[in-house]
């Protein structure tokens, strides 16, 4: 049988087993190491935040989608009284504008979701360096 876990579980997840990265590498190698490691840390509980960010906003996306869909089920059930009245050019100002702020949604957690996936990949070499930083200031003692 297949687990499915929460977000909130594979949250507590990440943090015990980077907390114990954080005492294995405190024994083990010095103070720079466990410096590195906690820049890793907050990094990864700002991801978990705007993967939450993202989903909210996406959450707020659908509710445009559906009103969108209901505006051209309603003109394709009624076309004839569409056509007949004139009510064609407002009912595609109601799609369009229905649609523009659908995108505006789609489009804020689409840069979200990018700038996640580039701090993802960029944040082992920031704790690395940050480490290295923190060992060459302090003149290079363990």
């Amino acid at each position: 049988m297949i687990a499915y876990y929460t977000s909130t579980e594979i949250f507590m997840f990440m943090i015990i087993v980077r907390s114990g990265l954080l005492v294995f590498s405190q024994s083990i190698w010095s103070k720079h190491t466990f410096l590195g490691e906690n820049l890793h840390l907050l990094l990864l509980i700002d991801q978990v935040k705007v993967a939450q960010m993202v989903g909210r906003i996406r959450c707020r996306a659908i509710r445009y989608t559906d009103a969108r869909v209901c505006s051209i089920d309603e003109i394709l059930t009624g076309v004839r009284v569409v056509k007949y009245n004139g009510w064609i050019a407002a009912f595609l100002k109601r799609i369009s504008d229905l649609r523009i702020a659908e995108l505006k949604l789609i489009t804020k957690a689409a840069f979200l979701r990018a700038s996640n996936s580039t701090i993802r990949v960029t944040t082992t070499f920031s704790g690395c360096g940050y480490s290295l930083m923190c060992y060459i200031l302090t003149n290079m003692v363990l």
